[in-house]
């Protein structure tokens, strides 16, 4: 008997189906969105995504808003399978519950073609390194056994600044069209759990070492500058601290991104 497919919010894609009109469970946790704090826009994102697509899919689609996935499952009591989680809470959860988990579909390198690239390789997992493999592997910008005009990359031409004019003369970038799903995603006052920044516009700016007060040290703050090695400025922003609940990534007014700090409480508002 064909299973239903347990479709995670990263995973909405239909390649992630074995056929077009396999069922699938489509599950929205509060739980998950209290477990650590996500920035607006990315809560935004995944649950407008879970909530359209189980629109569109309709009746082959079981969406389930519920507390935990532990909830979610006790309400489903045919065969489920998943594709490989890429978090490791959720892949774990699986495979504790003898769920049977799919090899991922949602990369070009398996984890067996990459762990026998990087038995060779001695110690030297460099970017670079994987960068050419994968395009002589792939056979992308190559021309023949050397990669296309000659050089691997044009790294060292892109660290001029940007120049000073208004628009560089492209395209403006696609900007999506919100409707009454990405509409209902704002008005629901649990969208977001209770760990979830609530600003809706503005950035969140850490001014000075008072609105930016660490609980285990700051990164950067030196003499009231916001600081990495190269650069000094005031009024850095918060850009996501989604991805791990004891990091934040900032950047300036400027765009220089790439700072990390360390469990930094709320910064103040603009």
């Amino acid at each position: 008997m064909r299973r239903r497919r347990w479709l995670f919010a990263d995973q909405l894609g239909l390649h992630h189906l074995d056929a077009p009109d396999q069922p699938v469970l489509l599950v929205e946790s509060r739980g998950v969105l209290r477990r650590r704090r996500f920035h607006r826009a990315k809560a935004q994102l995944l649950l407008s995504g879970v909530r359209h697509l189980a629109r569109d899919l309709g009746e082959q689609a079981v969406f389930l808003q519920v507390e935990s996935y532990e909830q979610a499952l006790a309400q489903v009591a045919e065969p489920l399978d998943v594709v490989q989680p890429t978090s490791r809470a959720a892949d774990r959860f699986v495979r504790a519950r003898g769920l049977p988990v799919l090899p991922p579909r949602g990369f070009v390198t398996s984890r067996e073609q990459f762990d026998s690239w990087a038995e060779g390789r001695r110690g030297r997992l460099l970017m670079e390194d994987f960068y050419r493999w994968q395009r002589t592997r792939l056979r992308l910008l190559m021309d023949g056994e050397e990669p296309a005009g000659g050089r691997w990359n044009f790294d060292h031409d892109n660290r001029e600044p940007p120049p000073k004019q208004a628009t560089l003369g492209v395209p403006e970038p696609w900007r999506a069209v919100e409707d009454d799903v990405d509409a209902q995603v704002r008005s629901d006052p649990g969208r977001h759990g209770t760990g979830t920044e609530p600003v809706v516009r503005g950035r969140r700016r850490a001014r000075d070492p008072a609105s930016a007060v660490p609980r285990r040290g700051l990164c950067g703050f030196r003499g009231g500058r916001a600081t990495n090695r190269r650069r000094r400025r005031r009024g850095w922003t918060v850009v996501d601290d989604s991805d791990a609940p004891s990091l934040t990534v900032i950047a300036d007014q400027d765009g220089n991104t790439g700072v990390v700090c360390v469990a930094v409480s709320p910064a103040t508002k603009d």
